[in-house]
Order: structure tokens, then sequence, then C-alpha cells
């Protein structure tokens, strides 16, 4: 491992270590000044004994000559010449057609057959998922880990539990289609950075790891490197620390090997592995589709891109550069470039292929990391970095209308509509064009909702899990009927019991839920005020509920719902009902007498 360490040049972390020598810190003075970069010692004399052993400890786990090597790169990149007479950079061409393919114009056949095929893979415990979530969420307005971000879905649901949510589901999905008896398992590796390790370890053990088992998620950490600042010197956070920040996306084949995560995947068989990063709220993990087409093509790497919206959009670019595939940053390509549309499709941009950061690699690729990964190049992120002589932070609020936290919501809340509609379902109400949540755990992409068909959705709604049908028409037994014989009716005394159970709830939460209310469904049963006595003609069941005050008449309203049914469970903090039903069979007509009373 060791031999590793070295290929790679990523510095070490020592373990904790007893006050240096002189001797020591005169070679390491020695080593920095020779890179000079000596500078981070201007105050060592003036630390206690343990500012300076963690000076010299933190210090002795880079090597300074490599980090002046990765900084003139990164700051003086290669350029291309302007040789065309379009203006455009000279060496830049799309992919060719036969190494790329499209969801918008692959054959539905060839779809299917990826999706199948990837599926087999997963329920054989083949693919493995990494996640990326080494950032904090200061451009989200929050210090944590951007995974524990929410970003205001009605389920209040985090960004890490979307995302297990879509692995559980995917998993089941596996499991089915094989005809297994318990779920496929997907191992989650997910990669944090030194600021963020201990919060999501902590966010995971907190909520029971979302419902994975433990032994399948693998936490670990990313490398770091010392901030540097425009003149290539290494700044100080204090007088007896570096500034470091994680080592950037291209960190991830380090921290695969340091961390021991590819000797993991090799014990447990995986052969496919799906890597993306913690803040695409849409992201298909472990993907069908995407595992499917991959192994299909024999690959090593492929990577998910989507159309780039405008010319000035701020996203990498996937391209050919200098007859290689590559990723150039948005800052790397002058205006001209980026402006160029395709002479072969009017109205698209020639280079449209926006990285986001979604990739998939085979595992005998990765496991040659050590021959390449110290060959990688980095790329500048400039940010305001507090330093020995200066403090700042910096903080993106919501609101800007691209890429935050509001444009998320609504993409998961748009996507949830378009299922819902496509499963045939009518989305209504006043603000219907603020969509659907569908938890993943219901849905993976849009399958599975045919219950939905024919029924009326008031959005914004949350479907939060599969629907347990209580089917009342099969639920029949002997009555009277009006020639004095024997007939079969309908026995309601079910939907009854539970529709009282679910009030009595309802009502203990609001008296001792520490004032929260339950979230109730906008969809109603109707409700008729005084006697039943209308013509039966079939379509509709009369439940006469007596004098009611409107309190208990929305509990009944909401539990007679038809379709919409209620939810079950708390989660986080926000409470909803015990249990999940959706009657199907019958439409119920509520009968009561208001009255002003409260109820107890």
């Amino acid at each position: 491992m060791e031999a590793i360490k070295s290929a790679l040049n990523i510095g070490s972390k020592p373990a904790a270590a007893p006050q240096p020598t002189a001797e020591q810190v005169s070679e390491l003075k020695e080593k920095y000044a020779k890179a000079e970069q000596d500078h981070v010692f201007t105050f060592y004399d003036s630390l206690s004994k343990d500012e300076q052993a963690a000076l010299y400890q933190q210090l002795s786990g880079f090597d300074p000559a490599h980090i002046n090597d990765i900084t003139n790169r990164a700051l003086n990149p290669p350029k291309t010449d302007d040789a065309d007479s379009s203006s455009t950079q000279s060496g830049l061409e799309p992919l060719p057609e036969s190494a790329t393919a499209s969801i918008l114009d692959s054959q539905p056949e060839d779809l299917e057959k990826w999706y199948q095929s990837g599926l087999d893979l997963i329920a054989q415990n083949k693919v493995a998922v990494v996640l990326m979530a080494g950032g904090q969420g200061t451009r989200l307005g929050s210090s944590a880990p951007k995974g524990c971000f929410n970003i205001d879905l009605p389920s209040n649901k985090s960004l890490f539990q979307i995302q297990a949510e879509r692995i559980r589901k995917v998993q089941e999905l596996a499991a089915a289609k094989a005809g297994a008896s318990t779920p496929a398992v997907v191992p989650w590796y997910v990669m944090t950075s030194g600021p963020t390790r201990g919060p999501t370890q902590e966010f995971f053990e907190k909520n029971s790891y979302f419902g994975l088992d433990k032994a399948n998620v693998v936490i670990f950490e990313q490398g770091v490197l010392p901030c540097i600042s425009n003149e290539g010197k290494i700044l100080l956070e204090s007088k007896g620390r570096v500034a470091v920040a994680p080592d950037g996306n291209g960190g991830l084949y380090q921290a695969l090997v340091v961390s021991n995560v590819l000797s993991d995947m090799g014990s447990r068989g995986i052969e496919h592995i799906h890597a993306y990063c913690v803040d695409n709220c849409l992201v298909k993990v472990a993907d069908p589709v995407f595992i499917g087409f991959s192994a299909a093509k024999n690959v090593d790497i492929a990577t998910k891109v989507v159309r780039k919206r405008a010319a000035n959009e701020s996203v990498g670019l996937i391209l050919q550069k200098n007859g290689k595939p590559d990723v150039v940053e948005y800052s790397e390509i002058d205006a001209a470039t980026a402006e160029a549309e395709d002479p072969r499709q009017k109205g698209l941009l020639k280079f449209r292929a926006a990285n986001i950061v979604n990739h998939y690699y085979s595992a005998r690729f990765l496991e040659s990391i050590p021959q390449w990964a110290h060959k990688l190049p980095h790329h500048v992120a400039r940010k305001k970095i507090p330093a020995a002589d200066l403090s700042s932070g910096e903080t993106n609020a919501r609101g800007t209308g691209e890429d935050d936290p509001d444009t998320s919501k609504a993409d998961i809340m748009a996507q949830g509509k378009r299922w819902v509609e496509a499963a045939g379902a009518t989305v209504t109400g006043e603000k219907a064009s603020d969509g659907i949540e569908v938890s993943p755990l219901i849905s993976y992409g849009g399958e599975g909702l045919e219950y939905v068909k024919g029924k009326e959705v008031v959005a914004p709604a949350v479907f939060e899990r599969d629907p347990v049908t209580l089917s009342l028409a099969e639920s029949a037994g002997q009555n009277p009927g009006g020639n004095g014989e024997l007939t079969q009716q309908p026995d309601y005394v079910p939907v009854l019991v539970l529709a009282w159970a679910y009030i009595l709830s309802v009502r203990w939460v609001e008296l001792f839920g520490e004032g929260r209310l339950m979230r109730y469904t906008d969809c109603k049963a109707q409700i008729r005020h005084g006697s039943p006595e209308p013509a039966h003609d079939g379509t509709s069941t009369y439940v006469d509920i007596g004098a009611r005050n409107a309190e208990e008449m929305r509990w009944w309203a909401a539990v007679l719902a038809p379709g919409q049914g209620w939810l079950a469970a708390e989660s986080d903090g926000q409470y909803v009902s015990p249990w999940s039903v959706c009657l199907q069979e019958s439409n119920f007509m509520i009968v009561c007498e208001a009255k002003e009373s409260t109820f107890s």
C-alpha cells in the first residue's frame, strides 16, 4: 500500500507523534525551502510545543515539490492555438457519433434491452455505487455536508435520503426480476472530505442509514491539497495550520486505493461501478439502462451528459481534444467556441455535451489507478480562503433561479407530475404546476404507478410509499335482502374501523406532538349535510357519521378520499398517518350534521 501511495504522490496521514527533533524540523524546513515554500514556517518559533508538533505533522504529509508541479500545471494550462478562420479553438471537436448513444433517439427496444441487462447485473450483486459527497453546502446556505441538505420538498427529505431510497428501490426491482426472495445488494461507497466525514457519519447513523444495511454503506475520505495563492504560494489558515481543501472529483481515484475501497469491491465481486456527485437531485443511482449500455459495449469508462442549455452556461464539456476524449472546463473555452452551432442540426450548439459528473467505470479499469492517477491534471477552483492575515466567507443565497435549491425542488416535483400523468392520472388544483413528489420507494423511474390510472390527484401532493390496496368489494358478508333472502353485500366495517383509528391517532399527534400538526391530503370524499335519503344508484356508499364539528369532518373526508388514501409514519419531524391505504372500488359519500363543539 505504501508503494501505491508513493506512486500516486499522495501525502500520508501519520499517526499522532511525539515532538519532532530539531534535526527533523531542520530537514523539513530544507525540503520546503528548496520548493520556495518555506514561508509556512514563518510563525513556527512563536507556537506552543503542541502547535509546533501539529504543524510539523501536517506539513510532513505533503510533498512541496509535487504541490509546485501541479500548481504550475493548473495555473498555466496548455493552450490551443487559434488557427481556425471561424475563431474557434483548434483541436476541439464533438465526440464521434460512434462513441455516443442518446436516450432521445435510441430505439425503445434497445433501451429496454439495456434496462433488463442492467437489472440482471444488479441482481447478481455485480454493481456498486460511488457517491462524491466531500463538499459542504456553503453555496446552498448550509455549513453541513451537501447531502444533508433539505431542498424543501414536501416530504422534507435530504439529498442523502432521496438517493438511498433510489438504491433500495432498484435493489427491489432487480430482485423481483430475478425472482429472488431478498433484495439484491448495491454497495454504496460515500466519499467525504475531512470537514464532512464526521457529520456525514453522524447523519447516516441518526437516520438508521435510511433503511439500507449498514454493512453495505462504506463511508470513506478523499485526500486534501493545500490551498494556493494566485502567486502559487501555500496559504496558512492560521499561524499553525495550512489551509486545505478536498482534492477535487479527480481525488476519487487516489481515495479509492488509499481507503481500501477497491479491495472491498474486489471481495464482493463487483464488476461495474456508477459514480456521481451528491448535488444531482435527479440522479438515477445505479441506473440499469446506463449500466446495461456500458456493459454491453464492454467499455472501461462511460459518461452521462445533458444538453448544454446556453452558450454561456458555466459547465464543463465532454468533447474530443486533439483526437482524444477529454473534459474541458468552461473557463478554458473561448466565446466563439462556446457559441458555435452544429452545422448538421440547426438550433443546437456544436459543443453541447455538458459534463454532470455521472460516470461508469469497469472494475478492471479502476484496478489500474496506480499506473496513471498521478498524471491527472488539476483545475483551478478560485475561492475566498480564510488565511493568517484575513478572514472572509462565501455563501450563495437561494433564489438565483439557476441550479439552486429552488430549481432542484421544482425539477423533482415536475418529474413526479410527468410520471403520474403518464400513468393515467389527472393532476388538478390551483397549484397543479407545483407538481407531485413521488417517493423513490414507490417508483425508480416512473414504473409501478398503475394504481393511479383514471384518478384525480390534487397538487401539490406527495406519494410517500406503495399504497396497500383495500378492496372493499371483496369483503362481502351475508345480509338480509328486501325479500327476506340472504344476499351478498360489501362489509365496510374494516375500513370504518381503520378510519376511526386514524382519527384517534391524528388527535393524539396534535395533542402530544410538540405543536406539530398532521399533514392532510387535499383530496377529499364528498360531504352531504343532512339526511342520506337520495336514491342509491350504486355509485356511492353513504357513511352517516352523525353530528360532527369541522375538524372531524375533515378527518373523515381525508380517510375516505377516492384514490388518494392516506399516508404513514414520521419523517424528519413531520407527522403523517400510521398506514397507507388506497380505496379502489368504492366512492364514499359522508353524511353528517355540523356542530360547533370541539372534539374530545
